[in-house]
């Protein structure tokens, strides 16, 4: 938490602490409903990687390689297989 080693926490170091935490950002999506903006970023940009990534291991590129296509039962079956 103390970033610069000063022996104190001044209030971005806290503030950035803070809204990067998983635990305490899991805890409160988990006992009120609520999360930081910058969580809520972070969150989101980590399932698209990972739901990208997954789209493009069943991909089947149809005759272009510019507008790859994925078989819709394959690609169920991979999001749904991850839900478990």
């Amino acid at each position: 938490m103390d970033r610069d080693h000063s022996g104190s926490i001044e209030y971005d170091e806290f503030n950035n602490w803070f809204a990067m935490n998983d635990e305490i950002q899991d805890f409160f999506i988990l006992f009120t409903g609520s999360i930081t903006l910058q969580k809520a970023k972070a969150r989101y940009e980590e399932f698209k990687s990972k739901y990208q990534t997954k789209f493009f291991e069943v991909v089947s590129t149809n005759g272009s390689r510019d507008s790859p296509t994925a078989s819709l039962p394959d690609l169920i079956r991979v999001y749904s297989a991850d839900l478990k």
